[in-house]
């Protein structure tokens, strides 16, 4: 409600032409305070269409669309490679946006390009390259897709301790996912070194635990 009422009234205008030349200052009490040179904004997406894998990210192409046709009427849309050269060279003061998509799900080719396209918006896909060369599913991406199909309603696992997650609702069962996946990423940070290159889902005791309980 908030959001419409500012789009009616004309209120994301007027904050959009404050933001061009000043910015929030939290360091110290909260305030404006005037840009200082040229600023970049790396827009991330993770998957564009709705249903199917991956449970936790999905975004209406519909709502994808507006969002591109507003970046191209109202700012500078350049490529990560164009804004890295920035950084390092003089350009612009204009502020740049650039668009990136991470893991390369098939939406990203069925739903987004088509519109990334139309708009002619440059975007950087970051790919799982050990999922394309194995045809494996990533580890996180089973977690979450076993957490969906488990019949039981609780499940526990030891991460370090033992904790025991509800699963009565499709929301406990995408919450209970993300914090075994936020857990199994941290530890793999600790023991990547010591495990070399053999994928992330293999050495996942957290993915053994979980898709044991399965069924």
């Amino acid at each position: 409600m908030i959001a419409a009422g500012l789009h009616r009234s004309g209120g994301l205008k007027i904050a959009g032409v404050i933001s061009r030349s000043y910015q929030l200052n939290t360091h110290h009490a909260l305030g404006l305070r005037r840009n200082s040179g040229r600023r970049f904004v790396i827009l991330c997406y993770h998957r564009i269409g709705v249903g199917g894998i991956p449970f936790y990210s999905s975004l209406p192409t519909s709502q994808f669309e507006q969002q591109m046709r507003y970046l191209r009427r109202n700012c500078r849309v350049i490529s990560l490679d164009q804004l890295l050269q920035e950084l390092d060279q003089p350009g612009s003061s204009e502020t740049a946006v650039a668009v990136t998509f991470d893991d390369g799900y098939f939406g990203t080719y069925t739903d987004a390009f088509p519109i990334l396209r139309k708009y002619a918006i440059p975007a950087t896909v970051y790919l799982t390259a050990g999922c394309i060369e194995t045809g494996e599913v990533a580890w996180y991406d089973r977690i979450f897709l076993a957490l969906q199909v488990m019949t039981r309603k609780s499940c526990e696992v030891r991460i370090p301790h033992y904790r025991r997650f509800e699963l009565d609702s499709h929301e406990s069962r995408l919450a209970a996912a993300a914090e075994l996946n936020l857990f199994a990423t941290f530890a793999h940070c600790r023991t990547i070194n010591a495990f070399g290159s053999a994928p992330l889902w293999r050495k996942s005791s957290i993915f053994r635990k979980v898709n044991s309980r399965t069924g």
